[in-house]
């Protein structure tokens, strides 16, 4: 397929299990498919509360996490995919879109 949309899909799970998701998606990407991950991307520090909840609600619920832009990009090395744009819709919440290629 020419596009593979996952929304709020990776963060129910932990790294592993994300990194598992994110393998087999990749076996079945051809050269020119791009993976949309539409999740929320962290700052550093400093998130609202809304969000520090929602985060605290995934780790104690599911296990999961929300995650940072750093993490992020070390999830797609791990299973060599390559982060190529972040595209933020709701700053506020700190949600967006990352346009994820096969490398090369």
């Amino acid at each position: 397929a020419e596009f593979y949309f996952l929304r709020g899909v990776l963060h129910d799970h932990p790294h592993h299990k994300a990194r598992t998701i994110l393998e087999q998606t990749k076996a079945a990407m051809g050269p020119e498919s791009v993976l949309l991950v539409d999740e929320m991307i962290f700052p550093k520090m400093g998130v609202n509360l809304a969000a520090a909840s929602i985060d605290m609600t995934m780790l104690t619920g599911l296990a999961g996490m929300e995650r940072t832009e750093a993490q992020w990009r070390e999830l797609f090395d791990e299973v060599v995919l390559e982060l190529v744009k972040i595209s933020v819709y709701n700053p506020g919440n700190y949600e967006g879109v990352m346009h994820v290629r096969l490398p090369g």
